[in-house]
């Protein structure tokens, strides 16, 4: 019987981001494929959770960080980015095995090549410390090209995976089901208005096809849109299940967040990915192009819809997980 602590976003709060929790369940699903056993001890990623990691420090056999963008161009450090590493430490310093788990990287437009985009952000002396820590873990698991290129270049242990995001469906038990809707996920721009105004009139047209909703996954995107706005059809979805639940009925997606498109086209949508920065480039691991939101400013522009046609199996991730808990446990 083993036990793994998990680093994660585990609330299902109004203001907190859903994605983190999918992330978080599809390691859980991968996991249980492998060990149906499992013992999981969830460990609160964005701030301290000191009784998290009592218990980790206690009983967990293997450590494992889950998503979020590890790398970044801002030299300021947050908890989940720098602040967490103390803790990460000590439980190595414990002898428990470390594994940093889907990792990904965010550079701001222009987007580059990945190598130019990781040699940039590796130029912080932030990512020169977090790198630092990452040469500790026994394995590492990339969701993107930049983040694999950063972790490669301390640790020679790592793997590039499609987004365990993709397996949330699985852990929920939930399928896919009749399309009876379109959908258009936005989230807080700062200093870009305009796109609300170029989603509404995108819904206007959608709409004349299928009831077609805005929808935020947190409290801050809906407020920024209600406060510009009257906006129909209006939502706020952070409860992860019930997120699924509604993308499992989505026919077509607009989506501006990447845990917005992965769960959508696991549940057989199409979706067309806006991006903001280098995170697009996990959508990328799923054969799904990404326009860039500035698109959006042409008058004329329409979204071009597709579907994952090759979905990623889940046995190449069990696979590399296998073999990770094998070496160390």
């Amino acid at each position: 019987m083993t036990t793994y602590g998990l680093i994660g976003t585990h609330r299902g709060l109004a203001n907190c981001n859903p994605g983190g929790r999918f992330i978080v369940d599809g390691i859980r699903w991968l996991i249980r494929q492998i060990d149906s056993n499992a013992i999981f001890l969830p460990v609160e990623m964005m701030e301290e959770d000191a009784s998290g990691w009592d218990m980790v420090l206690a009983q967990a056999d293997v450590l494992l960080l889950c998503g979020n963008p590890r790398f970044n161009l801002d030299e300021r450090g947050v908890y989940w980015d720098l602040g967490i590493w103390r803790r990460i430490t000590q439980a190595c310093d414990a002898g428990i095995p470390f594994i940093d788990a889907w990792a990904g990287a965010a550079h701001p437009f222009p987007l580059l090549e990945p190598a130019t985009m990781a040699e940039a952000i590796a130029s912080l002396r932030k990512t020169k410390t977090i790198l630092s820590y990452e040469s500790r873990a026994a394995f590492c698991i990339a969701r993107d090209r930049v983040a694999e290129e950063l972790l490669k270049s301390c640790n020679e242990k790592v793997a590039l995976l499609p987004c365990s995001a993709w397996h949330a469906i699985a852990e929920h038990g939930i399928v896919a089901e009749e399309k009876d809707c379109h959908c258009i996920t936005l989230r807080h721009m700062p200093g870009y208005p305009w796109i609300i105004d170029r989603a509404l009139a995108i819904q206007r047209e959608l709409q004349q096809e299928r009831p077609t909703y805005i929808l935020t996954h947190e409290a801050a995107d809906y407020r920024w849109i209600k406060a510009r706005r009257q906006v129909l059809n209006l939502l706020c979805i952070s409860d992860a299940s019930s997120l699924l639940r509604f993308y499992a009925r989505v026919d077509k997606l607009l989506s501006f967040r990447i845990h917005a498109s992965i769960p959508a086209l696991s549940l057989g949508a199409q979706v067309c990915n806006v991006s903001m920065d280098s995170r697009s480039l996990t959508v990328d691991e799923f054969s799904i192009p990404s326009i860039p939101f500035t698109d959006l400013e042409d008058p004329e522009f329409q979204p071009r819809f597709s579907r994952c046609t090759s979905p990623p199996g889940a046995q190449q991730a069990i696979d590399v997980l296998q073999t990770i808990f094998q070496r160390v446990l």
